[in-house]
């Protein structure tokens, strides 16, 4: 299966979860949102592929809010929203987190997501809770 992977900027990678994906016989793609000479000035245009092309999409952090609604945000917007009217599995470990906070619950809902049925669903099978609270700009501990 293919697997798209959003990586934001130059800094960071698939990781650890990249590289369970490729251990269970994923295909991963890298997209690039954010080149390394663009990450103090992030408004960039960035083609994504289509959501139809790829049986799961990898959504990964990014040191920049959501709140700057800049047209590669609104680009992977749309790309999620395709996802999830298509079926395609997101998985997305940093959005998870933000969905806890007001911005990330709005972003979620904008594309198309139950966040709080969500975000429930998954407080009562985590072992710990995940931390709540505001997390706009970034990086994050």
């Amino acid at each position: 299966m293919r697997a798209l992977a959003i990586v934001h900027d130059h800094l960071s990678t698939a990781g650890h979860v990249g590289e369970r994906l490729a251990e269970r016989g994923h295909e991963l793609d890298e997209l690039l949102v954010v080149p390394a000479e663009r990450y103090t000035t992030p408004d960039v245009d960035v083609a994504f592929p289509a959501a139809g092309d790829y049986g799961l999409i990898l959504t990964l952090g990014a040191p920049w809010s959501v709140a700057r609604r800049n047209a590669w945000i609104e680009a992977e917007l749309a790309l999620l929203r395709a996802a999830h009217r298509g079926g395609v599995p997101v998985l997305g470990p940093e959005v998870l987190q933000a969905w806890l906070d007001e911005d990330g619950a709005a972003i979620a809902a904008e594309v198309g997501v139950d966040s709080e049925r969500l975000v429930a669903e998954l407080r009562a099978d985590l072992p710990c809770r995940p931390r709540a609270g505001p997390r706009v700009g970034g990086p994050f501990p």
